[in-house]
């Protein structure tokens, strides 16, 4: 899903905007540049370090920096003040789903649900209480919300857009495509809407508008996340019957990193094979790789063991490479002595569950065998990137 961007009220704290340093990083972030006002706030900060307006701004920046865990530190100052102040509830709200975006902490819950009991009757309370409800997959619910902020503020953008995406979740194609629109028709610089059309009208069979308004959303914004934009142009292409296009996305995606080898057309084959079964790609992926797996298994003395070795391998590479994107950096977080050690206890609970119920099974006989190590080595990395992932000190600035 593509993150609606935090909206705080202008001049929030009592600070004028009409000219001055606060000004010229709010300009920072409306140009992409979270850099300059990160550097802007953080000058004024030691000159006034008890200015709110300030603190929160550099929050917002730290977190469009992709810098979530500062940025919630920063949003957790001003509360320690100021514990009913709405724009750091939605900071803090909007900051802890970056921190993690497949679980975010309940705190992010609690902080939007606290923002609209203050301010019940301000539509972008319930927008950002929308959106943490989408990430939980409460669809109904974030509907409800998203309805309720474009009845109190029909000519917010974001709450269109919001309403969109809910409805985007619960297949209602038709009414995601209308509320997009009504978001743009509000705010024409929402790339993010602009996104949101472009898969709607996909999922309508409107290839041509489709293609449109992707190409407007990546005018709006270049920055979109490259893989998103890739594969949503190549299903398009795909829907046109397009299919030399198409999987010249899916190879241009392939070879995002700037170098091609022999493995690159392969890859871009299976993706695009992969996107003719849609929402059932993964499981056609999962049954694809059983039975590869159990192929190599077949041959003799050494079938189990490369068997082992390519099932630790992608296990490994998947936890690494989600650690990395949603959890910061992994060698960064075994720095942290609480994750390491739930993460040394995770492994040695796979290998002691495997191995005992390998010994039980088979009397004591051959139970040190590959299959056995295999399993157990999978497993020990599944808990250690959920502890990774989830251990307390490895989420909080």
């Amino acid at each position: 899903m593509t993150r609606i961007p935090y909206r705080g009220a202008p001049g929030a704290g009592g600070e004028q905007l009409a000219g001055g340093p606060l000004q010229r990083a709010r300009l920072a972030l409306m140009n992409n540049q979270p850099a300059l006002a990160i550097d802007i706030c953080r000058k004024r900060l030691e000159k006034k370090p008890d200015d709110v307006a300030t603190r929160l701004l550099l929050a917002q920046a730290l977190v469009q920096m992709r810098l979530p865990r500062e940025g919630v530190a920063e949003a957790r100052r001003v509360l320690n003040s100021q514990p009913n102040n709405v724009d750091a509830l939605m900071l803090l709200s909007s900051a802890l789903m970056s921190t993690n975006q497949f679980n975010p902490p309940k705190e992010a819950l609690a902080a939007a649900q606290r923002a609209v009991q203050l301010q019940p009757k301000a539509a972008r309370t319930h927008v950002q209480l929308a959106e943490v409800l989408m990430v939980q997959r409460q669809f109904d619910q974030a509907r409800e919300e998203a309805d309720e902020a474009v009845k109190l503020e029909p000519k917010l953008g974001a709450a269109h857009m919001i309403k969109g995406m809910a409805l985007m979740n619960i297949r209602d194609y038709e009414g995601a495509a209308q509320s997009f629109q009504a978001a743009l028709r509000q705010d024409k610089t929402l790339a993010a809407a602009q996104f949101g059309l472009a898969q709607a009208l996909s999922e309508l069979k409107r290839p041509d508008e489709a293609l449109e308004a992707l190409h407007k959303a990546q005018q709006l914004n270049p920055y979109l996340p490259a893989g998103q934009v890739t594969q949503l142009r190549a299903q398009i292409y795909r829907k046109q019957r397009n299919f030399g296009a198409a999987y010249n996305e899916y190879l241009n995606l392939a070879s995002s990193s700037g170098r091609r080898n022999v493995f690159t057309p392969v890859i871009a084959s299976f993706s695009f094979f992969l996107s003719f079964f849609g929402r059932f790609a993964p499981a056609v992926l999962i049954v694809m790789l059983v039975a590869i797996f159990f192929g190599i298994s077949r041959i003799p003395l050494v079938g189990g063991g490369i068997v082992d070795v390519l099932a630790i391998a992608l296990v490994g590479y998947l936890i690494w490479q989600v650690t990395k994107q949603f959890g910061g950096a992994p060698l960064a977080q075994l720095r942290n002595p609480v994750t390491l050690a739930t993460t040394v206890i995770g492994l040695i609970i796979g290998l002691v569950v495997v191995f005992g119920i390998s010994s039980l099974v088979t009397h004591g006989h051959h139970w040190f065998n590959a299959l056995s190590f295999g399993i157990a080595a999978v497993l020990g990395l599944v808990l250690a990137g959920v502890a990774l992932n989830l251990a307390p000190g490895s989420r909080r600035a």
